[in-house]
């Protein structure tokens, strides 16, 4: 990513990943993507099927790495009333997908499966505020990261699935309604070993629950731990 950051703790390009004037906030303006509305693909032939499943690609943290995300999270300083992501649903997504006929999530997992996956190791980026008080940790550009979102879109283009026309940005969202929050000292300094990704579904319900139908490739992995400067 080009350009200054601006550090929430003000200073010179603090360990978080962001620069600001000494006595100054700012939050970042990028939107949180939201799924794409897509076309109605249910099949209307089957009544079965009226209540489609509402989904989502993404990279999915195996134990190890999700316990250093957590360890991150837990680092902030959260505003009363912030919404901290749970341990169990932390993830980098890929692609969403928004309402898809269950009936069609076979033929969805057969072509996916068949996408090649590249050992991906990914790094992290710098803490930042988006608009509407989203915490995310942004992850360093990668080109083999790019080229499985390039690839994924393909097979979503294929099924007749719109994509996001927003820039790829790869983050982990750490908490909502964070507008005050500020980023730890230290950042993080693993490496994600992510080699494969899951088909997931949103759970109706409200709160973020979540599914995960399908993995491929092999596991993400993590090695390292927090490193200050």
């Amino acid at each position: 990513m080009g350009g200054c950051r601006k550090n929430l703790r003000g200073g010179r390009s603090s360990a978080a990943g962001i620069f600001v004037r000494p006595g100054q906030r700012r939050k970042i303006d990028y939107p949180e993507p939201e799924p794409a509305p897509g076309p109605d693909l249910r099949d209307h032939r089957d009544v079965s099927d009226r209540d489609p499943a509402r989904l989502f690609l993404a990279l999915w943290p195996e134990a190890p790495l999700r316990a250093r995300l957590a360890a991150y999270r837990d680092a902030w300083r959260w505003p009363a009333g912030a919404k901290p992501v749970a341990d169990a649903t932390l993830h980098l997504t890929l692609h969403f997908i928004g309402g898809l006929a269950r009936a069609r999530i076979p033929t969805l997992t057969a072509a996916l499966a068949a996408v090649p996956v590249p050992k991906t190791v990914l790094r992290p980026g710098g803490a930042e505020l988006w608009r509407g008080g989203i915490a995310v940790l942004r992850i360093d550009d990668d080109a083999a990261l790019a080229g499985l979102h390039e690839r994924l879109g393909a097979v979503l283009t294929n099924a007749g699935i719109a994509l996001d026309a927003r820039p790829f940005a790869p983050h982990v969202t750490l908490a909502r309604k964070a507008a005050r929050a500020e980023p730890p000292a230290q950042r993080p300094a693993f490496e994600w070993r992510a080699n494969g990704f899951a088909l997931v579904e949103s759970l109706p319900g409200g709160s973020a629950r979540y599914d995960v139908l399908s993995r491929f490739g092999g596991a993400s992995q993590a090695r390292g731990d927090m490193a200050s400067g």
